[in-house]
């Protein structure tokens, strides 16, 4: 089974402006990460990054598509469901990256610098 499976996932907001179309955030994303795997997320600010993280969360439940962590279906869980899926040993936070086995704090790497 896969720990994040995202098919199609899809995020707008409304227009801005009167007159303007939605703004895309996210387009048919598709991402499969398997137990064991480490992977980063990066892009320019105003990328989705934040958006992915928050559809992976389940703290926003509107966007089409599929999206699913551990094999629940994040639009129809529980909330006692999605705070057990939440919980400090199954998620890392991107400035601190703890072990749930060793509780030691490790580094993330990060580009070369001059």
């Amino acid at each position: 089974m896969s720990a994040i499976q995202l098919r199609g996932v899809a995020k707008q907001y409304p227009p801005r402006e009167p007159g303007l179309g939605p703004q895309d955030l996210l387009r048919a994303v598709d991402l499969e990460v398997h137990r064991g795997e480490f992977v980063a997320v990066e892009g320019q600010s105003g990328s989705g990054k934040s958006t992915l993280l928050h559809i992976l969360g389940g703290l926003d439940r509107e966007f089409a598509g599929e999206a699913r962590v551990l094999g629940c279906d994040l639009r129809g869980v529980s909330d006692a469901e999605l705070a057990a899926l939440r919980s400090p040993a199954r998620w890392s936070l991107a400035r601190r990256c703890c072990s749930p086995t060793s509780r030691r704090e490790t580094s993330m790497p990060g580009p070369a610098r001059e």
